[in-house]
C-alpha cells in the first residue's frame, strides 16, 4: 500500500471517529439523559401583597440581597429560553402578622417557558423583610433647575403640574421621619427656547441632603411644565391704511419693551397704531409691557 493510500485510509478513520463521538454524544446528551440541572443566578425579587400588610398598620423593608438564586431541571432545548429576561421572582408579605425580622421564600417563574410543577428548585430562594411600623406622609415637590434658558429667556412663575406639586411618602415609620424633603433629579433648560413638559424622577432626602432609598414614593416621577418667556423691544408701526403718504412725521416712542412666551415673541411681532397726534395702542394678545412702559404715543408733523 502507498503512502498515500494509508494517509487517505487514515483520513477516513479519523472521520468516522469524530462522527460516531458526535453520534454518542447527542444520543447520550438527548435520549438518554435528555434533561439537565442548572442555575439561574441574580434573579430580582419584586414584592406584592403591601397594600393588605400597609393597612394592618405594618410595613416590610427588604433587608440583604434583592435577588435570588434557583436551579432548574429540564430539557436541554429549554435552556436557551430560561434568562434572567423572562425570570420573574415574587415575594407575598400580606401573610406578616407582626413586627420583626421575616424570611419568606420567592416563588420563581419563566415566561413562555413550558415546565413542570417541580423543575423549579427555590429552596434557597429566600428573602428576609424587617417589619416595623407603617407610616405615611405627604411632602411637597421641589424643583431643581441646574442650568436656567439661554440669555434672552427666562423662566414665568414656578412650573407646574397636572397631578400636583405633592407626593406621598410612606414605609417603615423610623425612615419615613427621616425623609425631610423630596427634590426632583437635576433639571437642565439650557436649551429650552419654547415652554418645555419633561417628566423627572424624584428623590426623598433626608436632612443631609442624602437619599433615603428604603422608603416609598406615590409617584417616582413627576410631569412638569416650564413656561418659558422672554423679553425684547417690539416696534410701533403705523397702521397701512392710515400711512400719511409723502409726510414726514416722527413717533415716540418707536419700540416698547414687552415680555410673554417665547413662541410668541420669537415670531418678530410688530404694535399697530393710528396716524394721529396722540394715541394708545392694544398690546399683542398674550404679551404685557415691562415694568416702566406704557402704551402710549406721540406723532410729531416734521415742518
Amino acid at each position: 500500500m502507498s503512502g498515500k493510500t494509508k494517509l487517505n485510509t487514515k483520513a477516513v478513520h479519523l472521520v468516522l471517529c469524530i462522527f460516531f463521538a458526535f453520534f454518542l454524544w447527542f444520543y447520550v446528551s438527548y435520549v438518554v439523559f435528555p434533561e439537565v440541572t442548572r442555575p439561574v443566578t441574580n434573579i430580582p425579587v419584586t414584592v406584592i401583597g403591601e397594600d393588605k400588610l400597609n393597612a394592618r398598620g405594618l410595613s416590610a423593608k427588604l433587608i440583604g440581597d434583592d435577588t435570588v438564586d434557583v436551579k432548574v431541571t429540564a430539557k436541554r432545548t429549554l435552556f436557551d429560553n430560561i434568562t434572567l429576561k423572562n425570570a420573574r421572582a415574587t415575594v407575598d408579605v400580606s401573610s406578616i402578622e407582626k413586627e420583626g425580622q421575616s424570611t419568606l421564600k420567592a416563588s420563581v417563574t419563566f415566561l413562555s417557558v413550558p415546565l413542570s410543577g417541580d423543575a423549579i428548585n427555590n429552596d434557597k430562594a429566600e428573602v428576609t423583610f424587617l417589619v416595623e411600623e407603617y407610616r405615611e406622609k405627604e411632602l411637597a415637590v421641589t424643583a431643581v433647575v441646574a442650568k436656567e434658558p439661554l440669555d434672552g429667556y427666562y423662566i414665568n412663575g414656578d412650573p407646574q403640574s397636572e397631578s400636583g406639586m405633592m407626593v406621598k411618602v410612606s414605609g417603615i415609620k423610623a425612615d419615613v421621619e427621616r425623609v425631610v424633603e423630596v427634590k426632583t433629579e437635576k433639571i437642565d433648560l439650557s436649551h429650552a427656547t419654547d415652554d418645555i413638559s419633561h417628566s423627572y424622577r424624584l428623590i426623598p432626602l433626608d436632612e443631609d441632603g442624602k437619599e433615603v432609598e428604603s422608603v416609598k414614593l406615590s409617584s417616582q416621577s413627576i410631569l412638569l411644565k416650564f413656561e418659558i418667556y422672554r423679553e425684547a423691544a417690539i416696534p410701533l408701526v403705523v397702521n397701512p391704511e392710515e400711512e400719511p403718504g409723502d409726510v414726514k412725521y416722527t413717533m415716540e416712542p418707536t419700540e416698547v419693551i414687552l415680555r410673554g412666551p417665547a413662541s410668541i415673541m420669537d415670531g418678530n411681532p410688530t404694535i399697530p397704531v393710528r396716524y394721529r397726534e396722540r394715541g394708545s395702542f392694544t398690546v399683542p394678545r398674550g404679551l404685557e409691557l415691562v415694568e416702566g412702559e406704557t402704551n402710549t404715543y406721540t406723532i410729531t408733523v416734521e415742518e
